[in-house]
């Protein structure tokens, strides 16, 4: 049989990645990724109530499956000592409720149309694919939850995007104003899918994201 290794490949042995709850957190794929987040003051509480100080390091997990929407699932993020999670569909209130229970934020999504900035022939065309009336029903899906620290708006974009997303921040800020919103700008997929430099330039939109 063979040995039971880290998902950095080392043995498990006196690993402590190799814990019950680690274990248990690898089989329902809870962690796609770990994030980390500087908040400016307001964007959250920390877990005791208190607000966060300036530049604030929290760290919190990427992609919270549906499978541990549930208590044991956040039970365990609050035991491994995550600070918030992303990805949590603001129309489950079951689960922001369980957040709150136990002082995990999240950061939701489903109040704005998504966008993923991977697909190589929509790069640039953002304005076209999602142009501002595209979020007019925003401000009827945001319902406030003590667990919501920011809404989601979107995932790796190109840089040939960012002015039109700057618009979209513009807008719903107006919109929905004392929102936090966050844009994840880590483009992963640059390195994975892209075949040659002009395509990932392209890609991108820029030749160093």
């Amino acid at each position: 049989m063979a040995k039971e290794r880290t998902p950095g490949g080392k043995p498990c042995a006196g690993n402590p990645l190799c814990s019950a709850t680690w274990r248990d957190v690898r089989k329902i794929a809870l962690v796609a990724a770990l994030s980390v987040l500087w908040t400016n003051g307001r964007a959250a509480e920390s877990r005791d109530g208190a607000p966060w100080a300036d530049d604030a390091l929290m760290i919190g997990v990427s992609g919270f499956s549906e499978a541990v929407c549930n208590e044991k699932g956040v039970r365990e993020v609050k035991e491994f000592g995550a600070d918030f999670v992303r990805c949590v569909k603001i129309s489950n209130r079951e689960t922001l409720d369980l957040l709150a229970k136990y002082g995990v934020k999240a950061v939701v999504k489903g109040v704005v149309p998504s966008w993923w900035g991977g697909k190589t022939e929509l790069a640039g065309l953002m304005h076209e694919k999602r142009p501002l009336s595209a979020y007019a029903k925003a401000k009827k899906k945001y319902v406030p939850h003590p667990a919501i620290m920011a809404v989601d708006i979107g995932d790796e974009p190109s840089k040939s995007d960012f002015a039109h997303y700057a618009k979209v921040v513009k807008y719903l800020t107006g919109e929905l104003p004392g929102v936090t919103f966050t844009l994840n700008l880590f483009p992963s997929y640059g390195s994975h899918i892209a075949r040659t430099p002009e395509e990932r330039l392209k890609q991108l939109g820029t030749a160093s994201y």
